[in-house]
């Protein structure tokens, strides 16, 4: 174990560098899509380069989570790495849209590994009190990454060609790869003789792949009935497994269910804001206010990210959660006001401080929280877990909140103006969640 800690900042930086190539690569495409199409045709299918990837990525998540607790977290994230690199020379080599659609498909199923098993990692090699300041820096590096993607895209698309947008990643993922061979160690792992859950796995694949195809509008309500469906089955399956891919325990669990639910929220509204803020702002400002727009919610990420363990052990979880709540409804709100009205734009720099604050403290909560809770060998369940949840929480948020934007508003909102409202009701949840959580309790010798 001393080995591991004494490695702690390089292996720190191999999981900077996994997470900002698996955050950016969900974003990076979109605003190279018109190009990549006239060049490679397929116009059809435009929205299946990023379809593909969200797809892979999320449904692979709570296979990656248990992989990690049976076989260790090193080999898992270097196969997620190993297959984003490969999705990724697919992807830059590709004659043809089909081709582009496959290699996009790999790399998504690389980043469902990078994204649990990097904050299980963190779990496992930092204390308690430790773990906001470093959940602080991926987080943010996940919200930068996924903020100047399309910014990143454009640029590469019309200068270099959009085939950089996949070549840029190689050096970064290598780099990560040869980090953590090098200065990740971990203990010997008992091989459990408890056969895989492949029914759990399977029917949580099928759920999550329906779910987000019927969002996408591919065949919704039969998509959607076939969701429910496979989700039911889970449920049942889920009872009677002995080693469950989706424990039930950690999903009726007032403490791990209700952080679930939370991180859905934040998912839904996070990928909202990076979705619909800035085609509000640069209808006014033109793309560099947009980005400029959003930095200090990264700048309140952070800070709030690093306080909060001390806060936590000084008031309690389950106060410092309402807290968050409470300061995410009240930025969710007023940026709704701002939104629809003529406001001047530096108004928006304290509301995204907020929201910043707000998203750092429920999202580093919530994952010390459910990481204290459970024995080191759940850990990687219940991390991917809390990742599964806010992957499909991004993805409903996005659509529903989009699904808004018919109905008449403001006309200075563009459009906008229920969005935002929509966004306004999801903080007013995630307060009515908070209120429900149970935490502080001695678990596992954590506080």
């Amino acid at each position: 174990m001393q080995r591991l800690v004494s490695h702690r900042g390089w292996i720190l930086a191999g999981l900077v560098l996994a997470m900002f190539l698996s955050a950016i690569e969900a974003t990076v495409v979109a605003t190279a899509l018109p190009t990549i199409i006239r060049e490679v045709g397929g116009e059809e299918r435009y929205g299946w380069v990023n379809i593909a990837y969200l797809l892979a990525s999320t449904i692979s998540i709570p296979l990656y989570g248990k992989l990690a607790d049976r076989h260790g977290r090193g080999p898992l994230l270097q196969l997620g790495l190993f297959l984003f690199v490969a999705g990724s020379v697919i992807c830059g080599l590709a004659p043809g849209l089909d081709l582009l659609v496959l290699g996009r498909v790999v790399q998504g199923a690389g980043a469902g590994a990078i994204q649990p098993v990097t904050m299980t990692i963190v779990g496992d090699l930092w204390a308690m009190h430790e773990r906001g300041k470093v959940q602080g820096v991926i987080g943010v590096v996940w919200g930068a990454s996924g903020a100047i993607g399309p910014l990143l895209g454009g640029l590469i698309a019309s200068t270099i060609g959009w085939r950089w947008i996949f070549w840029m990643n190689l050096p970064f993922a290598l780099a990560a790869m040869a980090i953590v061979a090098v200065a990740y160690r971990e203990p010997a792992r008992v091989r459990s003789t408890v056969p895989l859950d492949r029914a759990g796995v399977t029917l949580a694949a099928v759920g999550a792949f329906a779910l987000l195809l019927a969002i996408e509008q591919v065949l919704p309500l039969p998509l959607a009935i076939t969701a429910v469906l496979a989700f039911g089955a889970l449920w049942w399956v889920e009872q009677r497994a002995l080693d469950p891919v989706m424990p039930p325990d950690m999903l009726r669990s007032p403490r791990l269910g209700t952080g679930l639910v939370m991180l859905g929220i934040i998912g839904a509204m996070l990928m909202g804001i990076l979705t619909w803020l800035p085609l509000r702002l640069m209808a006014g400002g033109g793309g560099v206010a947009a980005g400029a727009a959003l930095s200090p919610l990264l700048v309140g990420w952070p800070i709030a990210a690093t306080a909060s363990p001390s806060l936590m052990l000084r008031f309690g979880r389950r106060s410092l959660l309402r807290v968050g709540a409470v300061v995410l409804a009240l930025a969710a709100v007023s940026l709704a006001g701002f939104v629809g009205t003529a406001a001047p734009l530096i108004l928006l720099a304290p509301i995204m401080m907020a929201m910043g604050v707000g998203f750092g403290i429920i999202s580093t909560t919530t994952v010390v929280d459910a990481q204290a809770t459970v024995a080191r060998e759940r850990r990687g369940v219940v991390t991917a877990l809390g990742a599964f949840a806010r992957s499909l929480g991004g993805a409903l948020g996005v659509a529903a909140l989009g699904a808004l934007r018919g109905f008449p508003g403001p006309e200075v909102a563009q459009g906008m103006f229920w969005v935002f409202i929509g966004m306004a009701g999801l903080g007013m949840a995630a307060v009515l969640v908070a209120a429900g959580y149970e935490a502080d309790l001695e678990v596992n010798g954590e506080r």
